[in-house]
């Protein structure tokens, strides 16, 4: 179950906050939403794309609105592979695994959720031997 809880500004971005039971999601609509606009739609011809591609109307409805409140356009390719639109057959149920982003903050349990490559780039003055 989703609950908007709110908004917040920091500095000129407007973050929209989403909580998922313990996972909360501060999200900032405006970069999420340009992201999407800079990228093009799906191109590809298999059936497995073309499957995917019908049935974003059924995905749409399932979410109930919460992509676009999120930013997120499902009809934007933002680099899926052919591993995530590979269907995953789970008792004659055809699961697709598709990565969507949305720019902002993820905490867990209220801990950040931070790039854990990031911050030891951050802490080790050589990168090239992470």
């Amino acid at each position: 179950m989703k609950v908007i809880e709110g908004k917040r500004t920091i500095g000129k971005i407007y973050m929209k906050t989403i909580n998922f039971g313990h996972i909360k999601l501060e999200i900032d609509i405006e970069s999420t939403e340009k992201f999407y606009e800079s990228q093009k739609g799906f191109v590809c011809d298999c059936p497995n794309c073309i499957h995917f591609v019908n049935n974003i109307p059924n995905l749409q409805k399932a979410l109930e609105g919460l992509d676009k409140e999120m930013g997120i356009d499902l009809t934007k390719a933002v680099g899926q592979g052919m591993d995530e639109l590979m269907p995953h057959d789970y008792n004659d149920n055809h699961l697709d695994m598709i990565p969507y982003y949305a720019v902002g903050n993820c905490y867990v349990r209220d801990k950040e959720l931070v790039n854990s490559k990031s911050r030891t780039t951050l802490t080790n003055p050589n990168p090239a031997y992470i």
